[in-house]
């Protein structure tokens, strides 16, 4: 089992163990996710979905959700990692009126203006939506003009003691959520600049305490001690910019949850700026989008870049409750043949169509890394190829790119090389196939 399943496992212990009806007549989904010797990081997506009637209405039925829509993202099945996560929502009719005055300002300018003065700097992302990683990319450089040096992030295995020597993540070793394009560039964009680029989850050789906690407060608590111990002890005026999951960077304890911003505000004196980027976003379908977020759509607040909601005094309006200073709204993704249209990445890549004759009406994944970077580099672009054969992925400008193929058997089917293209052309490669397109 990875390291990440593991802290799922104990956290979703107590619940499973209170569970009216635990089917035991199979196994946990946890060992369908461990990427076998010699597989690519993306393989497990097609043992989950063979699974998938197994698991449906059994008490594992969440954690394989989870899985499955993390799954789905990693293989750019954007649309489908958020149908499958939705599953687990309750749909709602609830509307909210927002008090007058209310208006939108540009998430990115409220977080620059914060960074002024704050120490740091605190985003979250959800897990299966890729999206939610692109505002601590596009902020990079924003905060090292602005003196940030370090950033700390959450997904990042301890043992990759070569990444800044290297300068890019790689499959496996770097951490599990890392095996994400966008968080692949992240990594490769904060070590171009000069970042130090820190780990501090909770590591096993860490976990073994009688303190008393439980095991998701253990966790938080040494996270935030990891945090202030690599970075503070060190270098005591440091900025940071941490990019963490989910709630572990509410600033409030509560009865259910002790986050790691709570822990390190305490240990460390620094009060940081946190800022939820899970929950005033897009889902499958209105109805499970928060009432909030349908009202700022409506109201017209919210239209192609990710904003904050103030009232009529400048201060951050919190429709949602969740328990940081800031609470993001990120705009309804725009998709060209099937590909979200953010992976252009701010206007530094460009798309490219590939016919793939090998993969018509067969499984097939493609993957673009950089030419002078390993075959086990974190893909710059994955996407499942159609049953067309064809696919489109998102190359940097004027960089040579390297593409595999790779069907669901594992095998590989093709590569090629593309060469530097510019910003000026979507190009092709091969037969210039398009997939389906879709309007808003």
């Amino acid at each position: 089992m990875t390291r990440h399943w593991l802290l799922v496992a104990m956290l979703i212990a107590p619940w499973l163990a209170g569970a009216q009806q635990v089917d035991t007549a199979f196994a946990p989904p946890f060992a369908l996710v461990q990427v076998q010797p010699g597989e690519p990081s993306w393989m497990p997506v097609f043992r989950l979905r063979a699974a998938e009637t197994t698991y449906r209405g059994s008490a594992w039925w969440e954690p394989y959700a989870e899985m499955r829509a993390q799954a789905e993202a990693r293989v750019g099945n954007d649309t489908g990692a958020t149908a499958f996560f939705d599953r687990l929502i309750p749909p709602s009719t609830q509307t909210i009126v927002f008090p007058p005055g209310v208006r939108a300002v540009p998430a990115l300018d409220v977080l620059a203006a914060a960074a002024d003065t704050a120490r740091v700097i605190m985003l979250n992302e959800h897990h299966h939506v890729s999206a939610t990683r692109l505002l601590t990319l596009q902020l990079l450089p924003i905060l090292w003009a602005k003196g940030f040096r370090y950033l700390a992030a959450e997904a990042l295995a301890v043992k990759d003691t070569g990444l800044g020597r290297r300068g890019y993540a790689i499959e496996g070793v770097t951490g599990y959520y890392t095996d994400d394009p966008v968080f692949g560039e992240i990594i490769r964009q904060a070590l171009r600049l000069g970042y130090h680029v820190v780990p501090y989850d909770a590591e096993e050789s860490q976990e073994d305490s009688t303190d008393g906690l439980n095991p998701q407060q253990r966790r938080d608590s040494i996270e935030a001690l990891n945090l202030y111990d690599r970075i503070f002890r060190e270098d005591p005026n440091a900025k940071v910019l941490v990019h963490a999951g989910i709630a572990h960077i509410k600033e409030s304890v509560t009865a259910s949850w002790s986050p790691m911003a709570a822990y390190f505000r305490k240990l460390s004196g620094i009060d940081p700026v946190t800022a939820d980027q899970t929950v005033l976003i897009e889902h499958s379908a209105p109805a499970y989008e928060h009432p909030a977020y349908r009202a700022a759509i409506a109201a017209g607040l919210l239209r192609d870049v990710p904003v904050v909601l103030v009232d009529s005094t400048g201060a951050p309006y919190l429709p949602a409750g969740f328990g940081t200073d800031l609470e993001i709204l990120s705009p309804r993704v725009r998709w060209d043949h099937d590909r979200p249209m953010w992976m252009a990445l701010f206007g530094t890549r460009v798309s490219v169509d590939l016919h793939v004759a090998e993969c018509v009406a067969r499984r097939c994944v493609a993957e673009a890394r950089l030419a002078a970077e390993s075959d086990r580099a974190v893909a710059l672009d994955r996407a499942e190829v159609s049953a067309a054969g064809a696919v489109r992925l998102f190359v940097p400008a004027r960089q040579r790119v390297r593409v595999r193929v790779t069907e669901s058997s594992g095998t590989v089917v093709r590569t090629l090389t593309l060469g530097s293209y510019s910003l000026t052309n979507r190009s092709t490669a091969g037969k210039n196939t398009s997939g389906r397109s879709r309007k808003e």
